[in-house]
């Protein structure tokens, strides 16, 4: 027996070794590793949930789900035409009321015309589909979900929110599955056979931790849906987001290398990051990812009055444009009422404005100028307050090496004490990952992921933001 326990002590002291192959040709200097540490879920998991909560849903017109496949996205004729103007920098230049001077592109630091490139984006055929051959982590199918109250008493206006660009960003998703379930719960009557199977304790988000850390009640989110249809994609890059939990807690950019927030055609190439090695490199091409196809497709057809894009590496809450300088007195008052509005209750502590004006760098060829500019399809006059558009990126987390150091932290208060326990083993295991994956991994981790014991806070505070930010702007819409 005392063998046998020897051995069995053994076998768990190398099965604990045992870690995932690397395959990923683009990271091939990273270590050998990883489990993702708890409380976050796999890509998968997080599929599978968006999967059951639709399943469990008896009133599926309140909760639909929709694939989108990557080979339909890429078979899809698209305008993928690199635009430097549309209605939105009329729009935006309310000193002059005139269009600017067309911006001139940067090409690996060279200046070229707008022509020059139209003509290389139209003579360059997308070959992504190709290149997953050769990948440990193909593009997958997207589940995209349309929610909205079964009152159809009014009109209602069009949202997009995206969760999940960029690999790295384990939390962005996990805002998005509390943000779905808290909608779930109130546009859904639970199918009576599915009670036992609609989702797993490991897909679960509890209703205690929603009500606990979200104050909009099911009435009031109800209300709120009177006015909105939203269209939520809870993963725009899955690929992106598997490797980052199997083999490169830095990662962000998808399986074929590219950053599909750079992707998009408004303003695409401009910039210095035309580099593949580059964090930011866009491609070749406008919209050759299919994870940026798809977003386009769904913005073409909707034309959504408000985009969010949740993210995390730094807190702001920062609003169209990125790709050149405006201050929050140059926008529409609508808009500075509702950013003023989320900075004041929701994010006191984070920087607020336009990104420009925000960040320290200007940013090319990204979702949020381009659903800004798509937003404003059709609309004839979009000074008047009714056919305003509101586009918006939520950087939801900012974090060090020293962040996840938790010093007399009060998880039995935080947490209570039947919890607090468990939470206090997530912490620790959290913590541990710093000596399997370096100190380079595990800053990455920490800075754009928050901790166990910070996860549930995070989640609910951005998920309550997003529930303010559908009632902000409805009612500048209106007015």
């Amino acid at each position: 027996m005392f063998l046998f326990g020897i051995v069995a002590v053994i076998f768990l002291l190398i099965s604990e070794s045992i870690t995932i192959p690397l395959s990923v040709k683009e990271v091939p200097s990273i270590p050998k590793y990883h489990e993702l540490p708890s409380p976050y879920h796999k890509t998968d998991d997080i599929l599978r949930f968006v999967v059951s909560l639709s399943e469990s849903c008896s009133n599926q017109n309140n909760f639909k789900l929709e694939y989108h496949t990557p080979q339909q996205a890429m078979d899809l004729e698209m305008d993928t035409t690199p635009k430097s103007h549309g209605k939105s920098d009329e729009y935006f230049d309310f000193q002059t009321q005139q269009r600017k001077e067309p911006v001139t592109f940067i090409e690996n630091g060279n200046d070229i015309n707008t022509e020059t490139l139209v003509q290389k984006s139209a003579s360059a055929k997308p070959d992504i589909p190709n290149s997953w051959k050769d990948k440990s982590t193909p593009p997958k199918d997207l589940p995209v979900i349309r929610i909205q109250s079964g009152d159809n008493s009014q009109p209602k206006y069009q949202a997009l929110i995206m969760f999940g660009e960029h690999g790295r960003e384990l939390i962005s998703s996990e805002i998005g599955m509390s943000f779905i379930q808290s909608l779930h719960e109130a546009v859904c009557t639970p199918k009576k056979s599915s009670a036992s199977s609609s989702s797993s304790s490991l897909l679960e988000i509890e209703e205690s931790d929603l009500t606990s850390t979200t104050p909009y009640s099911k009435e009031q989110i109800q209300s709120i849906l009177k006015n909105w249809e939203i269209t939520i994609i809870p993963i725009v890059s899955p690929s992106a987001r598997e490797i980052a939990e199997k083999s490169n807690f830095c990662n962000r950019k998808n399986s074929n290398g590219i950053d599909v927030n750079r992707n998009y055609p408004f303003h695409f190439g401009e910039g210095h990051a035309n580099e593949k090695s580059s964090d930011q490199y866009p491609g070749v091409t406008p919209l050759s990812e299919p994870e940026s196809r798809i977003a386009a497709q769904i913005a073409q057809k909707i034309h959504p009055k408000l985009f969010v894009a949740v993210h995390s590496g730094a807190e702001l809450i920062v609003t169209s444009p990125a790709y050149r300088k405006m201050s929050l007195e140059q926008m529409p008052k609508g808009v500075q009422k509702v950013v003023e509005s989320l900075h004041r209750e929701d994010c006191p502590n984070c920087s607020a404005g336009p990104a420009s004006q925000v960040l320290s760098y200007l940013a090319y060829g990204c979702s949020m100028d381009y659903m800004f500019e798509e937003g404003f399809k059709g609309e004839d006059n979009p000074t008047k307050p009714s056919q305003e558009h509101f586009s918006f990126t939520f950087e939801t987390w900012q974090g060090n090496l020293e962040t996840a150091k938790i010093n007399n932290f009060d998880f039995e208060k935080e947490f209570g004490q039947e919890k607090a326990e468990l939470k206090k083993l997530e912490e620790k295991k959290f913590n541990d990952l710093r000596t399997k994956v370096g100190d380079d991994q595990f800053e990455c981790l920490t800075r754009f992921n928050p901790p166990p014991s910070l996860y549930e806070k995070t989640r609910g505070r951005w998920t309550k933001a997003l529930f303010s930010t559908l009632s902000s702007v409805a009612t500048e819409l209106k007015n």
